[in-house]
């Protein structure tokens, strides 16, 4: 949308001074040459939509170089299409004054019926004077604007917004607190009709805001438990102050007609109307004594103020430096924790170790047990030699057992006689033999097929060498 589009729009309800539009932010200023023509273009343009948005208009307070507040309508970010209206309980409630003393609660509510659904009918005959409570807020807006001051059986009506103390003020908001914050904080005391937080011109907030509960015992429940203990809506320990909101009807203000002029008072203060005083009149003196006065006054509030303001940075600054230490203890806390835990640890893995290790020395305990009961029931110890034949044994340990072994060379000894038995496979020797010889050795070379032919695979092969050695024979002698 464009500033012309959005000119037209407001131009036709009445004669537009100034427009502002913020495309970023999707908001609007628009200011009318009088009241009832931007009054007409709230009604008209609230709640209706635009290029598939539904526009919220409402009274924004402008502050002029004079700091005289103006009051223009404002087109604020569009609300979801499907959205339900708001419900603004404090809004919504009507006190009807200065009724027909005969006029029955039915006539009343077929009175006000036709601009809403009524929530709440009540009726004061003899006093003359009752509430009406609508289910939505623009609907008592509509009621209030069509028939207040409207003449009822020679009466003149007069309505107002009624407070019934459902609504409170929150001071000393922190700066990042919304309206949802807000909401949120008070929902526990009961169900909320508005929680908002008020925004200057520039659309920030200026620490305060307003929670309207559908019922009373709500607020008081909020206002009681808000006084008796601190209510924190952030992670700063400044809490919040909570009031009742006396709700002022700031639209209307105080027009002659419900000036009591029947009072002498009021003849004896309208008797000279509105003037400058004259210098060096009683009335230019004590004017000028009230205005000192009064700015006296106004000085003392600044000082004050600034007393206040000095004592707020004061206690921020002990706040962050007692919240540092407090983490700071936190954090040294955490880590004398994770010490305990890491000594704990360490512990138990000692612990698992020695048991372990335990574990192991008892299983020995208990192989050794169980070969002496087997060396007892064989009859014999085990030897390391059967324990390693038992294990399995690598290639090169079973090549060197297949080798075979060769005899040790025997020294010659002159004088002996070599004696060879067989039968147990060992030979000796005697003093008595002159000589020894390779051939006096048991044979265990391969086998001559050719010459002995085959041997039984039991019996070794007999030789002529076999035989013990006599010494030469001479055949010659015999």
């Amino acid at each position: 949308m464009t500033d012309e589009e959005f000119r037209k729009m407001f131009a036709e309800y009445g004669e537009v001074r100034e427009v502002f539009l913020n495309k970023i932010k999707w908001f609007g200023f628009v200011l009318f040459r009088t009241h009832q023509q931007a009054d007409q273009a709230m009604k008209a343009l609230d709640g209706t939509e635009k290029n598939g948005r539904r526009l919220r208009v409402r009274y924004a307070q402008v502050m002029r170089e004079k700091e005289e507040k103006v009051q223009a309508p404002v087109v604020v970010p569009p609300v979801p299409q499907n959205a339900p209206p708001k419900r603004h309980g404090a809004r919504c409630r009507l006190f009807i004054g200065n009724l027909p003393v005969g006029l029955s609660e039915c006539d009343l509510k077929s009175m006000f019926e036709q601009f809403g659904e009524l929530v709440e009918v009540y009726l004061h005959p003899q006093k003359g004077f009752g509430f009406i409570k609508y289910d939505q807020r623009s609907q008592a807006e509509a009621a209030k604007a069509a028939l207040d001051n409207t003449p009822v059986e020679g009466r003149y009506l007069q309505i107002r917004f009624a407070t019934q103390g459902s609504s409170l003020i929150v001071k000393h908001l922190n700066p990042w607190v919304s309206n949802e914050l807000l909401e949120e904080a008070f929902s526990i005391f009961g169900e909320i009709d508005r929680a908002v937080v008020i925004v200057d011109d520039r659309g920030r907030s200026v620490g305060e805001g307003i929670v309207e509960f559908a019922r009373k015992t709500s607020a008081m429940a909020a206002l009681k438990r808000a006084s008796q203990g601190c209510l924190i809506l952030t992670s700063s320990p400044r809490p919040v102050l909570v009031e009742p909101l006396d709700l002022r009807d700031e639209d209307d203000g105080f027009p002659e007609k419900n000036v009591n002029k029947n009072n002498p008072q009021y003849i004896k203060e309208r008797e000279i109307g509105p003037r400058f005083a004259e210098p060096g009149t009683f009335e230019y003196e004590f004017s000028s004594r009230w205005k000192k006065l009064l700015e006296l006054e106004k000085q003392k509030r600044d000082f004050l103020e600034r007393e206040f303001e000095d004592e707020r940075h004061k206690l921020e600054e002990e706040m962050e430096f007692y919240r540092y230490e407090h983490e700071t203890r936190l954090l040294r806390e955490q880590l004398r924790v994770m010490e305990e835990q890491s000594k704990l640890f360490a512990h138990e893995h000692e612990a698992r170790l020695a048991e372990h290790k335990r574990r192991e020395e008892a299983r020995h305990q208990e192989e050794m047990i169980l070969r002496k009961r087997e060396e007892e029931i064989l009859g014999y110890a085990r030897n390391n030699a059967q324990d390693q034949q038992q294990q399995p044994q690598t290639p090169g340990a079973v090549a060197e057992q297949n080798r075979p072994v060769m005899p040790p060379p025997v020294a010659p000894t002159e004088g002996a006689t070599f004696v060879s038995t067989y039968d147990n496979g060992r030979a000796e020797f005697t003093s008595h033999s002159p000589r020894q010889s390779r051939f006096d050795q048991p044979y265990t070379g391969p086998q001559d097929e050719m010459r002995g032919g085959p041997r039984a695979p039991d019996s070794p092969r007999q030789s002529r060498f076999d035989q013990p050695y006599t010494g030469p024979q001479d055949e010659m002698r015999g």
